[in-house]
């Protein structure tokens, strides 16, 4: 199993955004406005409709989609209006990309069906294969993989048929990507080493080097850090003639997290350092703040605490930062969506009402006489249905908003409750830490707030996911335990088992179940035994729905604990107050199944906890 502390790197994925060849495309003088040459009679509709797709292509997808789905309007107009099928074929993809960046996936989909029609009709199978890839490229993007990797086989079939080996090559390590993110590694690669395969033979440099990469990580994620390191070294050969910046920066941060790994700090602090000036060179946001994370990590472990608590900063503040620009996005995605709809909405009322205006011309130039009061009493019907319609719609958008305010006010209270954390432990906490700096053990302080600090954090993150890790629950349990165990001056020992056969990076469990269980065993079985204690932990697959998690600690057991009170009480604790009650109740309705939690003694003493967990292979519930 890889370890825990591997870094957390994504891969290279080669979105297959391609546009369609213009063998007809101009050069425009450079005294001529932007878009003169549309005026330009001299031109054929053809290399106007060239220019005028290099230009959205070009100037406007990606750094203003919302500029690139007017103009791609416009692009298909005049198409159409010249009866150019390919064209029209080509701003309808064009209008699908503009609207997959700005985030609306459902309407971009809309516009690439159409667009695949328009190519069967003119029986343009490379064209079909590129806007199929770009479906898969928006199915991906919703983390819907396997729907995504259906599209793309799709696309491969009709670029195998028409023999264009570099689209095949893409499209399989795409495909590759898919299945890894999946966990079917072993899939993962057998397409990664078939794209590596047409790459080499094609003698593409930078995508046989890309290639190398998303191998190196598929191995690394099996744990095979050996294999995992023999590809990242072929890659970053390739790339030292290419100079690729961003590549650079993954190959030097991956290669430093497997030396970490490894146990040898020396030489993945000079391998993260490398990364670090790279991606601050070069303005790589995300590199940098995955360097950063690497290089906390390493002078952590080097007890470099200065360094380590300035590149633990920097870390959070670009992760803050990264954060906030994807709600952001998010932001404007809905913005775009909504402004969307709502000029669909006029141009539909606008044709209906068109429509209508023509029924009601024909019929009148059939029978003026009687049509004045066929045509006053279907105004006044349809007068009637419209206010029935309206009111009826109002009623029920009204009830939707109240359904849908009671719902988000149910969430939020979820989400508090699990934020809040027990405040006798800050409490205890901020007072061991107190206590270390009277003491004048500085190191030891800063250390101990350097882990409280990040406990808090993690908290605070997972409060408000429906789901988490395996392991991101378990991190967060060994964090607890560790401020625990040092604030109990080592009067704490604990041991996590876990089942060997776990994958644990792809097992998703709500989040906080395990930590209060183990902190009332703490409080409530260890610490009144004023010796010792031992807490140990274990997890295990109970079957294809739950997770069979056990607690034991040989403190006094809940029986002595609570004098004859119910298990369930000596659990939550419910005698310390209505927070744990609450928590008690939420924790049983969010996992949702009957006896969840089974309490009994040990002997000859002590206590252990058996708590079913439903948990499944995806984020998805």
């Amino acid at each position: 199993m890889v370890s825990g502390k591997q870094l957390k790197r994504l891969l290279f994925f080669l979105c297959i955004c391609r546009f369609f060849d213009t063998a007809e495309a101009i050069t425009k003088p450079a005294s001529e406005s932007q878009w003169e040459f549309l005026k330009n009679k001299q031109l054929s509709d053809t290399a106007k409709l060239n220019t005028l797709n290099d230009a959205i292509t070009h100037r406007y997808l990606h750094a203003k989609p919302d500029s690139a789905f007017r103009l791609a309007q416009l692009q298909y107009n005049l198409a159409k209006k010249k009866g150019i099928k390919k064209h029209m074929a080509i701003a309808l993809n064009t209008l699908g990309l503009s609207l997959y960046f700005r985030g609306d996936y459902a309407h971009a989909i809309e516009y690439f069906r159409r667009s695949i029609n328009m190519c069967e009709e003119i029986g343009n199978d490379l064209q079909i294969a590129s806007v199929l890839s770009n479906i898969g490229m928006v199915y991906s993007a919703q983390k819907e993989y396997a729907t995504a990797i259906q599209y793309y086989n799709y696309s491969l079939s009709k670029q195998e048929k028409s023999g264009d080996q570099r689209e095949i090559a893409l499209t399989l390590d795409n495909i590759g990507i898919l299945h890894s993110q999946q966990g079917n590694y072993t899939r993962a690669i057998d397409y990664h080493n078939r794209s590596l395969k047409i790459t080499k033979e094609l003698g593409d440099s930078l995508t046989t080097a890309i290639v190398l990469h998303n191998i190196g990580y598929t191995y690394y994620r099996l744990g095979k850090l050996s294999k995992a390191m023999e590809y990242y070294t072929q890659s970053r050969e390739i790339n030292n003639i290419l100079s690729d910046k961003q590549l650079s920066a993954y190959l030097n941060c991956n290669t430093g997290g497997i030396y970490y790994d490894q146990g040898m700090p020396e030489k993945a602090l000079e391998y993260g350092i490398k990364a670090f000036q790279i991606a601050d060179e070069n303005g790589l946001a995300i590199e940098k703040m995955d360097a950063a994370f690497l290089l906390y990590k390493i002078y952590k472990k080097q007890n470099q605490h200065a360094k380590a608590l300035g590149m633990h900063e920097l870390y959070m503040t670009m992760k803050d930062s990264v954060e906030s620009e994807t709600s952001r996005m998010e932001l404007i995605r809905q913005e775009f969506k909504y402004n969307y709809e709502k000029q669909q909405a006029v141009k539909d009322a606008a044709y209906k009402n068109e429509l209508q205006n023509q029924k009601l011309m024909a019929s009148a130039a059939e029978e003026r006489g009687r049509m004045w009061l066929v045509i006053a009493v279907i105004g006044m019907l349809t007068l009637l249905m419209l206010i029935m319609i309206l009111i009826l719609r109002h009623q029920n958008k009204r009830k939707q908003q109240e359904a849908a305010f009671e719902k988000k006010k149910l969430e939020l209270e979820q989400k508090t409750l699990r934020a809040r954390m027990n405040p006798h432990f800050i409490f205890n906490s901020l007072n061991a830490i107190q206590k270390l700096y009277l003491e004048g053990k500085r190191e030891q302080a800063d250390n101990y707030m350097g882990d409280f600090g990040q406990l808090l954090r993690i908290i605070l993150d997972n409060s408000g996911k429906e789901k988490i890790t395996l392991y991101e629950e378990l991190e967060t349990l060994r964090l607890y335990l560790t401020l625990e165990q040092s604030r109990m001056a080592n009067r704490l020992n604990y041991d996590l088992n876990i089942n060997e056969e776990l994958d644990i990076h792809h097992i998703w469990i709500p989040p906080l179940i395990l930590q209060p269980i183990v902190e009332n065993a703490i409080w409530h079985g260890i610490v009144p035994k004023n010796e010792k204690g031992d807490i140990y932990v274990s997890c295990k697959i109970a079957s294809t729905e739950l997770l069979e998690c056990v607690v034991e600690d040989n403190g006094i057991g809940y029986n002595s604990h609570q004098n004859g009170k119910n298990s369930m009480a000596r659990l939550y604790s419910v005698n310390r107050g209505e927070h744990d009650s609450k928590g008690m109740v939420l924790t049983e309705q969010r996992l949702g199944i009957p006896n969840a939690i089974k309490v009994e003694d040990l002997e000859p003493s002590g206590t252990r906890v058996t708590i079913w967990i439903p948990w499944s292979n995806t984020k998805r519930t």
